[in-house]
This record gives C-alpha cells, sequence and structure tokens, in this order.
C-alpha cells in the first residue's frame, strides 16, 4: 500500500489487517506514505516478515504523522537500511502504543523503529509497547533509534535487543533532545533485560562531550617542554565511552585535534605552543595525546631561583564527529606547569629562546647531555639562553642529566655544583676543579686535601710505583707535616748534605786493626779512606 503522489493531508486507515511476507526494493515493505502532510493510523493489525530498504513493514516521510496502537504486531521484518519494522523520516507526530516488535532486524539503525525528527515542534511517543530480540548493525538502537526529535518512552517490555556494532541495546537517540520517561513509569524496561550493545547495553546517545580521563590528566604538575599523555574520551548523554568510533570491525574514525587557548576562549594563543602529537584519530572511543606544552616566561631570575609565566597555558580538544557528523569540542583546561625551582626535574635546565623580547621569551626543559650535568634548573653556567648545564668536574664522569660518579676523592654539593674536599695520600689537586691527580714516579704525597702538588721522593728512597709508597733500604724515617724525613744513619754511614739519604762514612773506626810504624792508626775495611791509612789483613 502506497500513496507516493497522495494529495497532501492524505489519511490512511489500516484496522485489524494482516501483512505476511510484503518485499518491497525501495522503503516500505508493507505500507508506504510519502506524500507530505499524510496521516497514518494502523490498529490491532500485524506485519510479518516484511522487507524492505528502509521500514521493512512501514514507512512514512515528508511531514507525515503515524499512530501505531491498539495490539498492532511486527514480526521478522527487516530492511537493509534504517527501521526493521518501521522507519519515519522527518516525521511531525509519531505514536507507538500498545503495540509489540519481535525478531526484527535493520542493517542500519533501530532494529525494530527508527524515527527522525521534521523540526522543532516535532515529537514521538513510544509507550506500553514490548521490543524482544531486535537487532541493529549500524550505530545502534537495537530496538529504536530516535534522531532530532523530541520523544517520550516508558513502561516498556524490553529483551534481547542488541546492538553489537553501535549503542543503545534497546535505545539511541541523536540530537539535541534528550530522552525523556513518561511520568508513571519507573524506568524504561521494568526488568533486567538482556539487552547488548557495544555501549549502552539499554540506553544509549550520539556524542555529547569529550572528557579527559586515564594517562596524565591535566591535573598534573608538567615541565615546560617535557612530554605528557592524555587520553581524551568520546562520551554520551550518560557518560558512557562511544567505542564505536573507530571500532576495530570498521567504525568511522574521528579525528581530534588539540589546541591552545587564548583566556578561555576558541581562540589560539600564540604565547603558547603545543609540542609532540597534537591531532590523535579516535580508536574505540578514545584519542590518546602525547603532548608537551612550551609556555613564555615573563621572568626567569636565576639568582633567586623564580619564574613567572606570561600567561596560563589553557588548551581544548575539537574534531568533527564521523559517525553523525556535527563538532565535538572539550571544555577548556589548564596546563599546570611546574614553577620557580622546580620548573624543571633534576638534570634539566630552563632553556629559554635567544634574543629579548619585552613580552617575555618562550622556554623549555632541556636535559644535559653527556659531559654535563645540572642540579638545578636555574643554576649553572649563564648564557644567552638562560641556565647552562655544568661541565662535568675533573675526575668525574657525567653520563647525562644530573648524574656524576667519581673515583678518587671526597666531593660534596656547594650552590648545586660538585666541589672538592679532599684527595685521599697518594693523590694531589692544585685546584679544587682539577680534580685529585696521582703521583707519578719519582713523586709521592702523604697529604689529604686539595692545594698542594706531589713532593719529589728523598734521594735516599724509592718512589717508583708513585703515589703514597715510599721504601728507604737504610736509615730511620719519620714522617713530619706529611714529609719524610731522615733520623739517622746507621754505624758506618753518614748523611748527605741535604739530609736525605745515608751514605757510607770515609773511616769506619769501629774496625781499628792496630799501631802503624809511624804511630798512626791502622784501620780495616775503610773503602772510602786514602788506600795509604788502611790495610788489609
Amino acid at each position: 500500500m502506497a500513496n507516493p503522489n497522495g494529495e497532501m493531508g492524505t489519511r490512511i486507515e489500516i484496522s485489524s489487517s494482516t501483512f505476511a511476507d510484503c518485499v518491497a526494493e525501495a522503503a516500505g515493505g508493507g505500507v508506504s506514505a510519502k506524500a507530505s502532510g499524510t496521516r497514518v493510523h494502523v490498529q490491532s493489525s500485524s506485519f510479518e516478515r516484511c522487507r524492505s530498504s528502509s521500514g521493512g513493514a512501514i514507512y512514512s516521510a515528508d511531514m507525515s504523522t503515524l499512530l501505531v496502537d491498539a495490539g498492532t504486531f511486527f514480526s521478522e521484518c527487516s530492511a537493509t537500511e534504517d527501521g526493521g519494522a518501521v522507519s519515519v523520516v522527518n516525521g511531525i507526530s509519531i505514536v507507538f502504543e500498545s503495540s509489540a516488535f519481535r525478531n526484527c532486524t535493520a542493517a542500519g539503525r533501530g532494529g525494530a523503529v527508527f524515527v527522525s525528527g521534521g523540526g522543532t515542534s516535532a515529537s514521538a511517543n513510544v509507550l506500553s509497547c514490548s521490543f524482544l530480540g531486535n537487532g541493529a548493525m549500524g550505530l545502534g538502537g537495537g530496538g529504536l533509534y530516535v534522531s532530532n526529535i523530541h520523544h517520550v518512552v516508558g513502561k516498556l517490555e524490553c529483551h534481547n535487543n542488541t546492538a553489537l556494532l553501535g549503542g543503545g541495546g534497546l535505545l539511541m537517540w541523536d540530537g539535541a533532545f534528550v530522552t525523556e520517561v513518561a511520568e508513571g513509569a519507573v524506568s524504561i524496561c521494568d526488568v533486567e533485560s538482556g539487552d547488548r550493545a557495544l555501549y549502552g547495553p539499554v540506553i544509549a546517545s550520539s556524542f555529547k562531550s569529550l572528557a579527559f580521563s586515564g594517562g596524565t590528566s591535566l591535573d598534573s604538575l608538567a615541565s615546560a617542554g617535557l612530554m605528557f599523555s592524555v587520553v581524551v574520551t568520546k562520551t554520551d548523554y550518560y557518560g558512557q565511552r562511544i567505542s564505536s568510533d573507530g571500532h576495530q570491525n570498521g567504525g568511522s574514525s574521528s579525528l581530534i585535534q588539540a589546541k591552545t587557548s587564548l583566556g578561555g576562549a576558541r581562540s589560539l594563543d600564540s604565547s603558547v605552543q603545543l609540542l609532540g602529537t597534537s591531532i590523535a584519530a579516535v580508536l574505540a572511543g578514545r584519542a590518546t595525546f602525547v603532548l608537551a606544552v612550551k609556555p613564555t616566561f615573563s621572568l626567569v631570575n636565576a639568582s633567586a631561583g623564580t619564574t613567572s609565566l606570561l600567561r596560563a597555558a589553557l588548551v581544548y580538544f575539537e574534531g568533527t564527529d564521523a559517525e553523525v557528523g556535527g563538532q565535538m569540542l572539550s571544555a577548556v583546561a589548564e596546563v599546570h606547569l611546574a614553577q620557580d625551582g622546580a620548573v624543571c626535574p633534576r638534570g634539566y635546565v630552563l632553556s629559554l629562546e635567544e634574543g629579548q623580547e619585552a613580552a617575555g621569551r618562550p622556554g623549555q626543559c632541556s636535559v644535559c647531555p653527556v659531559g654535563t650535568y645540572s642540579l638545578h634548573p636555574l643554576a649553572g653556567r649563564s648564557s644567552a639562553a638562560g641556565p647552562a648545564c655544568l661541565s662535568c668536574p675533573a675526575g668525574g664522569v657525567c653520563p647525562g642529566g644530573d648524574s656524576v660518579t667519581f673515583a678518587v676523592g671526597n666531593w660534596s654539593v656547594v650552590n648545586y655544583e660538585w666541589k672538592l674536599e679532599s684527595c685521599p695520600s697518594g693523590y694531589a689537586a692544585t685546584t679544587a676543579k682539577n680534580g685529585c691527580v696521582v703521583c707519578a714516579a719519582g713523586k709521592y704525597s702523604l697529604r689529604e686535601g686539595v692545594m698542594h702538588e706531589c713532593l719529589t721522593c728523598p734521594a735516599g728512597g724509592d718512589c717508583i710505583a708513585g703515589g703514597g709508597v715510599v721504601t728507604f733500604a737504610v736509615g730511620e724515617w719519620s714522617v713530619v707535616n706529611s714529609v719524610w724525613q731522615l733520623d739517622s744513619c746507621p754505624s758506618g754511614y753518614e748523611t748527605t748534605n741535604t739530609n736525605d739519604a745515608c751514605i757510607r762514612s770515609v773511616f769506619s773506626r769501629s774496625e781499628r786493626a792496630g799501631t802503624s810504624q809511624n804511630g798512626g792508626s791502622v784501620w780495616r775495611n775503610c773503602s772510602r779512606a786514602p788506600a795509604t791509612r788502611c790495610e788489609v789483613d
């Protein structure tokens, strides 16, 4: 039954009728009302196994009104697009009451019923109906999909309706009109229904907000120029994640972009730069961003250890909904940045862009490379780019960041810089910056500390090994003021003029052998004495 060219205001009454196995290549397998202003009333009738492209049993369009009531029954009807049993496009007044929909399916939206409104005054009411075993394979609405129309539902019997690739096992809606539950109905369905969907097992909506969730939220403290993660979730009116967007089974995928905000408005703040991934695709309802914020600093006082931002770093996210169209916007949020002595983590310095700007200078944290270090982001060498990393101390190993290791010496931190306190025995340091240097062969050191050199080995000592090891073959030696000194030589030895070695004496008077012919003494073993004065046994 169709009225494609009917007069405006045509009225169609169907009562106590049966439509079975009706098939149409176009819309409306059993009834098609396309004339503007057509009024269709169906009561006490049944539609079984009716099929078409849209509205397997009934199709109504172009400012029409439709009333289905009094026990009308739809069973196993199907559509290759929207509305397995009924499809209403640009409707004005639609009412389903005391009717049943069972095992109806749609490849698109609304397994049993699809309704879209024809204006701001359009309305749809679904009351005291049952939806059992219906299913939609499109955006959702296993039992019912309602688009851009004021609608009221209530006191429904629902069970085992499915929207496996979309939202709302029973009901899904889009547009500005929120589902209203009829007065006196506690809920849409009286009991747990067993309805299933990709999101929103019973009821769901299309996009309503972009929420920050998971990962690192914007409330966490970030550092200028260092990456942090933000997970933006596309949610419906009920706060449910719209996992159909970018679903692995081939659903459409929206793109979301991160932007800076000037004073909370949807306009770009040129004093704040976004680094990293500023555009991300929605995957199963979520878009993950890895971002960094490079703000403008109005003040960096290294000596006082203070910083100030020109403006707070504000960001928001926006995109176009790939499923139902329309713009998606998040709220504006502040990226809270660390300041002052904590403006960067240890091992980083705050690098400022070169050039002096009256309004301030953009800056970001830079990690110190190999051969340098930093213990405070504002301390260190001053340069045109602001604070800079310190050179690795002599005798230290600096793999980068704040890590410094020392093999020799006692070191401590003074004003965020490593300083040498002392060197162990066998080492010397002429300045604290030179580090500890081991004494070479022929030198030694017994002192601990800095600002001293290695000493020359005593003439009577052996310093072949260097360091602090000195050995002596002859004499009694002791340490006085960290210097080896000769105390005495054994019998038969005498000290050198410099008093730093024992040498053989000229005569060894301990071995007197007798008297010579002229009355002098005769000595044995006086190897260093004149031969005329020594006699050998």
